[in-house]
């Protein structure tokens, strides 16, 4: 999982201008919302077999896999896109351990337990 969160914290640190502007495009053209939509399922799909093993091992997502999903992904983005407006979250964080702390908050709500 942890794979996954840093990946996409780098991809916002990257591209967070760009991804802006998609989503204020997205609220006024089809295109552009399908194109925003196809970004989301192309990242779910990358995090779909590791919740699989979560519900064989017999744990409970807090929702379904789709949905749980987007709220990993959205916790991400806003904790990022925070972090890149005032270059901390808490008292001067580095990014590296801003993505440990995702990467534990995100386990923890999807599997219910520590790593």
């Amino acid at each position: 999982m942890r794979w996954h969160v840093a990946q996409y914290w780098d991809f916002v640190r990257e591209h967070a201008v760009t991804m802006a502007a998609l989503r204020q495009a997205a609220l006024v053209s089809d295109g552009f919302a399908r194109t925003l939509a196809g970004f989301a399922a192309s990242q779910a799909a990358d995090v779909t077999g590791h919740l699989d093993h979560v519900t064989r091992a017999g744990m409970r997502l807090p929702a379904g896999t789709t949905l749980s999903i987007a709220m990993m992904y959205q916790l991400v983005d806003g904790v990022a896109h925070q972090h890149l407006l005032t270059g901390d979250t808490d008292g001067g964080d580095a990014a590296e351990d801003v993505v440990e702390a995702l990467t534990r908050f995100v386990y923890r709500g999807l599997t219910g337990r520590d790593y």
